[in-house]
């Protein structure tokens, strides 16, 4: 498995440069480390979700890793933790910041 560290901001900014740069390292398996991603808006979201499609599309496996505080907190607000489908790590002091209700089963 490739794997590859995104590091700065993933804005509609840079979600060009970094399709470009992402998409050539698909058809393989991949494992990208998101943590150093130090913003993240719906432009960059959506590129994530797309790049996870994409590799679906072609069999590959992507994986989402060490995904960052503002990765988390994106997938938070917008409920997308789901439609990527990776294993997040929530630090324990941020658990009440970012609930990550969408479809949670909450225990008794």
């Amino acid at each position: 498995m490739v794997e590859k560290t995104v590091s700065g901001p993933l804005t509609i900014l840079e979600v060009n440069a970094r399709w470009t740069e992402l998409e050539g390292l698909q058809g393989q398996p991949l494992r990208l480390d998101l943590g150093q991603v130090d913003e993240l808006d719906t432009a960059g979201l959506q590129l994530l979700i797309a790049l996870k499609l994409k590799a679906r599309m072609r069999g590959t496996r992507l994986e989402y890793t060490n995904h960052s505080l503002p990765v988390l907190r994106v997938l938070s607000l917008t409920g997308a933790a789901g439609i990527l489908g990776d294993k997040l790590r929530i630090p324990s002091g941020m658990r009440a910041e970012l609930p990550f209700a969408y479809g949670a089963r909450r225990g008794s």
